[in-house]
C-alpha cells in the first residue's frame, strides 16, 4: 500500500510539472515580443491576409490514400494552450465528407467559438474538418510565432469581437483576413521558434513519463484490490 501511495504521489507531482511546462511557451512569446495589446509601434504590422494562406486542399477521406490519416476536429485540440489531444483515423471516424489536407507546415485554428483559443500545430499529415483552419504562414512569419499569436488575449479579444453577430460564433475567412498581426524580426522569431521546439519535446517527454506512472498506478490499485499487496 506504501508504494501505491508513493506512486498517486508522484502522478500529483507530474501533473503539476506539466501544467507549469504549459505555461512556459505564453510567458516566453511575452518575454521574447512583449504584450501584444500594449506594443504598438515595436514592431510592423500588416493584416493576416497578406501575411498567410489557406490554400489546403479538400480531399475524399473515403479513398485509401487518406483512410489511416489521423482526423483532428475541433474536439482534439485543448483550449488555451493548443495541446494536441489524442485523435482517431479517417477509417476509425468512419469519415464520408471532404476534408482538409494538412501537414507539419500548418497551423490548425478552429474558426468555431474563437473564446476557446483553440490552435495547434500538427507534427505531420493528416485531415481537419471543416471547422477547421489549415493556415500557412508566408515568408514573413515563423509558424511557431503564427500560432502563439493565435492564442493571445490580443487576437482572440478581435476574434472574438468580430464574430461575436452570429448566433454560433464563427471567424469566416475576411474576418481572419482583416486582422493585424505583429510582424517582429525574423532572427528574433527564428529564435522563439527553436525553443518553442525545445519546450514541445519536453513535454513529449512528459508525456512518456505519465502514462507510465499511469500504468503502473493502475496495476498496483488492481493488485490492492486483489489483496496482493
Amino acid at each position: 500500500m506504501k508504494l501505491l501511495n508513493e506512486t498517486d504521489e508522484l502522478r500529483k507531482l507530474r501533473a503539476q510539472a506539466d501544467r507549469r511546462t504549459a505555461d512556459l511557451i505564453p510567458a516566453l512569446f511575452h518575454e521574447m515580443f512583449g504584450d501584444m495589446g500594449l506594443s504598438v509601434g515595436r514592431w510592423p504590422t500588416d493584416r493576416l491576409g497578406k501575411l498567410v494562406a489557406i490554400e489546403a486542399t479538400l480531399v475524399d477521406p473515403r479513398e485509401e490514400a487518406y483512410q489511416d490519416l489521423p482526423h483532428i476536429g475541433p474536439d482534439r485540440i485543448e483550449r488555451n494552450n493548443g495541446k494536441l489531444l489524442p485523435s482517431k483515423s479517417a477509417r476509425e471516424d468512419g469519415l464520408i465528407s471532404a476534408k482538409f489536407l494538412f501537414d507539419e507546415r500548418d497551423v490548425l485554428y478552429s474558426k468555431i467559438r474563437p473564446n476557446l483559443r483553440k490552435a495547434a500545430l500538427p507534427d505531420g499529415l493528416g485531415l481537419c474538418s471543416a471547422d477547421m483552419y489549415p493556415i500557412r504562414a508566408g515568408s514573413r512569419l515563423f509558424r511557431e510565432f503564427l500560432w502563439a499569436y493565435l492564442l493571445t488575449d490580443h487576437f482572440t479579444a478581435r476574434a472574438v469581437d468580430l464574430s461575436a453577430r452570429a448566433n454560433m460564433p464563427k471567424l469566416n475567412r475576411v474576418q481572419l483576413d482583416s486582422i493585424e498581426a505583429p510582424v517582429p524580426p525574423l532572427p528574433l522569431q527564428k529564435e522563439f521558434a527553436a525553443r518553442v521546439a525545445e519546450i514541445r519535446g519536453l513535454e513529449t517527454e512528459q508525456t512518456t513519463s505519465r502514462s507510465r506512472l499511469d500504468a503502473l498506478f493502475q496495476s498496483l490499485l488492481h493488485g490492492a484490490f486483489a489483496g496482493e499487496l
